[in-house]
Formats: C-alpha cells, sequence, structure tokens
C-alpha cells in the first residue's frame, strides 16, 4: 500500500563533499559507497521498510531481507531492492537518473513504467519527460569506482567531465575574452 510517513520522524542526511568519498555501513541496513558532491538520506530508525533518498552517487550492497524490503527514491525515481549490488547516480545537474545492476535483482519505478533489472543492465529515467529505459551497459566502471577509481567506457567527453569536476573539486571558470 501507500507509504504512511510519520511527521515525528527523524532524518539524517550524510554528505559526501566535492573532491571526496565516503562509506556508510548501518547495523539494519546496506553498505553504502558515497560519491563526490553526493548524499543520502536515511530514517534514524528504519521501519518495516528500510527507505532511503539519494542525491548525486551513490554504490549500495544490499543483503536480501523479504520481510523488510530496501527502497531507494531519486529524483522521482524508485528503486525496490531484492537483494544486491548496484549503483545509482542522480545529480541534480544531470537530466536523467541511471540505475545500474551489478549483482542480484532490481526493480525500477519511475512515471507509472517499471522494469526489472537482471544484472548488467541500466536502467535510465529522463527527469523531464519520466521516460524509462534499459541498455545492457559494462558494470565494471561501477565497481571499480567503488575502489577509488574512475572508469569510462565509450562516454562522450560532455558526461565525462562533470564526473572529473565533481571527483576533483574542480569548478570550471568562464573563458574571458583575449
Amino acid at each position: 500500500g501507500p507509504a504512511h510517513t510519520d511527521p515525528t520522524e527523524q532524518f539524517i542526511p550524510v554528505r559526501c563533499p566535492q573532491g571526496g568519498e565516503s562509506t556508510l555501513t548501518r547495523s539494519d541496513g546496506p553498505r553504502s559507497w558515497i560519491n563526490a558532491g553526493s548524499s543520502i538520506t536515511y530514517p534514524l530508525h528504519f521501519g518495516r521498510e528500510r527507505r532511503v533518498t539519494v542525491c548525486g552517487e551513490v554504490f549500495f550492497e544490499v543483503a536480501r531481507d523479504a520481510r523488510h524490503p530496501f527502497v531507494v527514491t531519486a529524483a522521482g525515481t524508485e528503486m525496490t531492492v531484492l537483494g544486491t549490488s548496484f549503483n545509482v547516480m542522480a545529480y541534480d545537474d544531470e537530466p536523467r537518473v541511471e540505475t545500474t545492476l551489478v549483482t542480484g535483482s532490481l526493480r525500477v519505478e519511475a512515471n507509472g513504467s517499471q522494469v526489472v533489472l537482471t544484472p548488467g543492465q541500466q536502467a535510465g529515467v529522463e527527469k523531464v519527460s519520466g521516460f524509462l529505459d534499459v541498455k545492457e551497459v559494462n558494470v565494471e566502471a561501477c565497481t571499480m569506482r567503488r575502489h577509488g577509481l574512475l572508469v569510462f567506457y565509450e562516454e562522450p567527453l560532455r558526461s565525462t567531465c562533470p564526473n572529473l569536476a565533481r571527483w576533483y573539486d574542480v569548478r570550471t571558470a568562464p573563458s574571458s575574452p583575449s
């Protein structure tokens, strides 16, 4: 049924500054690797449903627990975890939310559409239109990033540059006329 939120419930944001990365491990939740310029917000106490919100990029490893489903929301996209490891990229300045499944199974929902991913698939959701598409990807880039390595496979420069800027905390200045 619909999620009921308690107005007295406390939420804790965990932010990772530009030019850094951090990890988060909770006894009642997944292991999370938080990339530069990203944040994850979670309740002080998980209820029957373990629900968190992501902004930016986070890699999750989630143990299967049928009684306590793990749900991630990011920019209108909802991911229901079925025991798995996966990467979510949902930066405010990016036009898409991209969810890449490494192991296990994952349901992705957006704008009335839903899909269940298998390992090696990436679901992309256009923020403006809500259009959901699925493609096969090389998951190594996601897992390598978790170990502090940036890996790009056939990515256009325009999507690579913002990632590098966040990772190294570089702010590009407008070019001045000569």
